[in-house]
């Protein structure tokens, strides 16, 4: 009597893919991260992009910056501890009068001090300041810009309201900064448009200050160096090999040089 072979028992079935708890997972991921960058955005670091060149040679058009959140208003709404502000120090702030506009300047002026610029050099409390981070680049001189304040030479780019105020404001040829609020210049001296033109900045108004580049797109500027040794890529002179026209291209896309550059 011949045996009949029996059929090989199937393996036993794979569980059905739990697709519906690797979406969660993957929700749940997105959902810690995007908690996480709102903590960080909200109560330490702030990303903004530098769009004129009142700050340079500081910084420049097209910086990333990474703005820390210090608070300098009454009601400390960041994490870290109230913080002073100190003269020469950069600040992040909404421009007096235009609650929509960011801008970066550098703080000459704190309250009660007396301000006044001779030849485009500022004088506190009737010393000279030492700027090493001020540059003055051939531009026409105007009376207003360079001997602020003064009520002889009236400027289109003044703010309304603002000549008058400066009167108020003006003891024995000085400004004096009243309290709670800062005299701001950017450091391209000659090419700013700064508390000399629209006024004084309140403390409320600081949002922050500069801490690092972490990009900057290069300009269309053709000044604007390339790093590494690249020559800019144009129709007369293509560089050689593919493997340099790409180098090039990434050359002239960034400013890689100064990615992670610490802001002083």
């Amino acid at each position: 009597m011949t045996t009949q072979a029996q059929p090989a028992p199937l393996p036993p079935a794979r569980p059905p893919i739990a697709h519906h708890h690797e979406f969660a997972e993957m929700i749940q991921s997105l959902m810690i991260i995007l908690v996480i960058a709102t903590f960080v955005t909200t109560f330490l670091v702030q990303p903004h992009r530098i769009p004129s060149g009142s700050m340079e040679p500081t910084l420049l058009v097209g910086d990333f910056v990474l703005v820390t959140k210090n608070s300098y208003t009454p009601v400390n709404l960041s994490l870290l501890p109230h913080a002073s502000l100190h003269r020469g120090e950069i600040i992040v702030f909404l421009k007096p009068g235009e609650p929509d506009t960011h801008l970066v300047k550098r703080i000459i002026g704190l309250p009660g001090d007396r301000i006044h610029l001779h030849n485009g050099h500022v004088f506190v409390n009737d010393a000279p300041l030492v700027e090493p981070y001020a540059v003055y680049r051939p531009l026409l001189g105007t009376t207003y810009r360079d001997e602020f304040p003064t009520f002889a030479d009236q400027d289109a780019s003044i703010l309304p309201g603002w000549h008058a105020q400066l009167r108020s404001l003006t003891l024995n040829g000085n400004l004096v900064v009243p309290p709670r609020m800062y005299f701001v210049l950017g450091d391209n001296r000659n090419d700013s448009l700064d508390s000399r033109y629209w006024g004084l900045v309140p403390d409320a108004n600081i949002l922050g200050t500069p801490w690092l580049v972490y990009f900057s797109l290069r300009s269309t500027d053709p000044d604007d160096p390339l790093p590494f040794g690249f020559s800019a890529i144009n129709a007369d002179a293509r560089p050689r090999s593919l493997t340099n026209r790409a180098l090039t291209g990434i050359a002239n896309f960034a400013r890689w040089d100064r990615c992670l550059h610490l802001v002083q």
